[in-house]
């Protein structure tokens, strides 16, 4: 047999090439040539050598298997020989030597090493058996793609490769040395990273008698079981728990008969809307169980008590509760006079409609009791105003009035300044100015209902000169303001140190 054929390394890096500039001299066409006639030189090697070991059948060429090339184990199996095949059963002798193919739950064929009698089920027994020719092993080829970005180095894989010698890595068409990228379980890392936009190609091959697929916990979900696939043998015992009970889902149908013990229910869960029509019959209630306590109200029935059968002395004292007395029960003729005291009327108890006509006396209203609030507008007659008022002729207000001193300003400092003047007291006024000597304009912090009002006013006396307060021609009177002089006997202006002047209407 000629030696092992060497290995096939690439020697040009074409993913490299591809990212520079065509120069002058063309496509790199003799490192090209040089790769394809090491894979055709490796490629034909290989065959060359499976052609000394396979025949053009596909057998083993005669004269290959050789003593030399068996194993202890193997030439012991010989030994033993094997001579006896067999139709494996259950409860059946199994001697040394017998062998038996395909058994029911695996495949290949076993020869006995320890004598014994067959078990329910051939995997039971396989320390008995040893394996001597193995089923055929199909592969299944997976490939996944990805994109670079220039950036990202780890790509997660669909598989997990049994080794690096399972896959075979193509960046952009170009195959990749083993050396240039490695495994971590699912995860392929390639350093440095991948030009952005380049096709990464990593196929990996799984044989498909292997478990190759892991299932993650919470990963088979309701939409993953086929209708009915949930039988009783694959439901643990007590794996039903209240949780996994939808309400309601007990019906009596669900129930074996009897299965509602004593124990079952709970106390007090027997209520009056439990119990059937005439169900608890005589024979069920035991002799003296029936205390006041035990009768909820209206539960004893008028038609089961005979007429004046329970007398006053046959209820118990504070026997009447609130719950056995029916709603309207308590009619005026059960009232005793004088029996509803404040204490026995409710907060907020008493509305209008509960006060007859005229009851609310004078010595009903506590004093202080009838506020600004609880007048009516308008509802202050004549007659209604203390001091003895007599006839029946309308009374009206003062709208606004002022006192004010003109040798004084707003602050109350002398001077003789065309200013807002000291104000001693006033209503409805908001300032007195001085326009000039002996002239002022009052304006009103309301504006009073028209400009037809009336007023008058006066001044003291300042020595020989009594003041008097006239509205010049043409003087301002509106809503909002008035104008008015202060004008001594002799018909010149003069700043009264006190002068008041009202307005009505």
């Amino acid at each position: 047999m000629s030696a092992v054929p060497p290995a096939f390394t690439p020697q040009t890096s074409f993913s490299t090439l591809a990212q520079q500039p065509i120069s002058s001299t063309g496509l790199p066409g003799s490192e090209l040539d040089g790769e394809f006639a090491r894979a055709s030189d490796s490629i034909n090697q290989i065959k060359d050598r499976l052609s000394e070991v396979q025949r053009d059948d596909g057998k083993l060429r005669n004269g290959v298997v050789s003593t030399e090339s068996l194993s202890a184990d193997v030439v012991d199996l010989i030994v033993l020989g094997g001579t006896n095949p067999i139709t494996w059963a259950i409860g059946i002798p199994i001697a040394v030597g017998d062998f038996v193919s395909n058994p029911p739950g695996t495949q290949g064929t076993y020869l006995c090493i320890i004598a014994h009698t067959s078990s329910s089920v051939f995997a039971n027994d396989l320390a008995n058996w040893a394996l001597i020719a193995a089923p055929p092993v199909v592969g299944v080829l997976y490939t996944n793609t990805f994109t670079g970005n220039g950036a990202t180095t780890a790509f997660t894989l669909t598989q997990i490769p049994a080794s690096k010698d399972n896959t075979q890595l193509y960046i952009d068409g170009v195959y990749q040395q083993k050396s240039s990228y490695s495994l971590n379980n699912s995860t392929l890392i390639i350093t440095p990273a991948p030009a952005n936009a380049a096709v990464i190609e990593i196929s990996i091959g799984v044989p498909s008698n292997t478990n190759i697929v892991t299932v993650a916990d919470g990963a088979i979900s309701t939409s993953k079981l086929d209708t009915n696939a949930v039988t009783t043998i694959k439901i643990a015992a007590l794996a039903v728990t209240e949780a996994k009970i939808a309400d309601a889902s007990i019906s009596s149908v669900k129930l074996v008969d009897g299965a509602v013990s004593t124990a079952k229910i709970n106390n007090a869960s027997v209520t009056n809307a439990k119990l059937a029509q005439y169900a608890v019959t005589s024979d069920k209630v035991a002799d003296d169980s029936i205390s006041t306590s035990k009768l909820v109200s209206l539960s004893v029935i008028g038609d089961k008590i005979a007429s004046n059968t329970i007398s006053t002395t046959k209820i118990q004292d504070n026997a009447i509760t609130t719950a056995k007395i029916s709603d309207l029960s308590i009619t005026a003729a059960k009232i005793a006079d004088g029996a509803v005291d404040t204490a026995k009327i409710h907060d907020n108890a008493v509305i209008t409609s509960k006060i007859p006509d005229s009851a609310v006396t004078t010595s009903k209203i506590a004093t202080a009791a009838i506020t600004t609030a609880k007048i009516a507008d308008a509802a202050i007659t004549p007659e209604k105003l203390t001091g003895g008022q007599t006839g029946t002729a309308p009374i009206y207000g003062i709208r606004a009035f002022v006192v004010f001193d003109a040798t004084r300003n707003a602050s109350g400092g002398a001077d003789a300044l065309n200013t807002a003047r000291f104000i001693i007291s006033s209503g409805n006024v908001s300032s007195v100015t001085k326009t000039a000597t002996g002239s002022f304009t009052i304006a009103f912090t309301t504006a009073l209902p028209n400009a037809n009002y009336g007023y008058f006013g006066n001044s003291v006396v300042q020595g020989s000169d009594d003041i008097s307060i006239y509205r010049p021609i043409g003087g301002t009177k509106s809503t909002t303001s008035f104008q008015f002089d202060a004008i001594r006997r002799d018909g010149t202006n003069r700043d009264p140190q006190e002068a008041a002047i009202s307005f009505i209407g």
